[in-house]
C-alpha cells in the first residue's frame, strides 16, 4: 500500500507491504500499490503516530517494522546509520572507519544515497568530513531542518 502523510517538511510518501515499511521519501512514487491488509493498516497507524511524535521532539528512534532491500554492504551501512544517536552526526569517513573500511567513504555515501527509507533510517545524520552538509535525497534544506530539529530537542548545538 502506498500512501502519504503531511510533515513539517512537506508531503511524504511511504509504502508498506506485509506490515513492513519499505519506503519513505519526499518524492511521489512512480508505481502505486493499493493492496491494503489489516497488518498494513496497523503499521500505517504506528508510522503516523511515530512521525507525529518525532516532529514534536518526543520520539528519538523509530520502531516501525522495516523490510530493507539492498546489497549486504548497503544494509551494513544502513544498520550503522541507525546507531547514530538522535541529535548526533557522523561523517562518511567516520562511518567508513567504524566499518573498518577506511577507504570506503565514497561507497558509504553511495549506500546512503540509495536509502529508500528516509528519516526512519536517519541518513540525514551523515555529514562531510569537514562538517559540511552534503547531499540528501530529500534535499539539503530538509537535511538542515532535520539536524536543527534534532539538535534543538537533544539540547545540542544547532547547524
Amino acid at each position: 500500500m502506498v500512501s502519504n502523510i503531511e510533515t513539517p517538511l512537506g508531503e511524504a510518501f511511504y509504502e508498506i507491504i506485509n506490515g513492513n515499511l519499505i519506503s519513505f521519501s519526499f518524492q511521489k512514487p512512480e508505481k502505486i500499490s493499493l493492496t491494503t491488509t489489516e497488518q498494513c493498516r496497523v503499521t500505517e497507524a504506528k508510522l503516523k503516530q511515530e512521525i507525529h511524535f518525532y516532529f514534536e521532539g518526543k520520539l528519538k528512534q523509530f520502531s516501525i517494522p522495516l523490510e530493507i532491500s539492498g546489497t549486504e554492504f548497503q544494509k551494513t551501512v544502513w544498520n550503522e546509520i541507525n546507531e547514530i544517536a538522535f541529535g548526533d552526526t557522523l561523517s562518511y569517513l567516520q562511518l567508513a572507519m567504524k566499518l573498518n573500511k577506511i577507504n570506503a567513504s565514497r561507497a558509504v555515501g553511495n549506500a546512503t544515497g540509495n536509502n529508500k527509507i528516509l528519516l526512519i533510517i536517519p541518513c540525514h545524520r551523515l555529514v562531510g568530513a569537514s562538517g559540511k552538509l552534503t547531499g540528501y535525497a530529500g534535499g539539503v534544506k530538509r537535511k538542515v531542518f532535520l539536524l536543527n530539529h534534532e539538535a534543538y530537542y537533544s539540547g545540542k548545538s544547532l547547524f
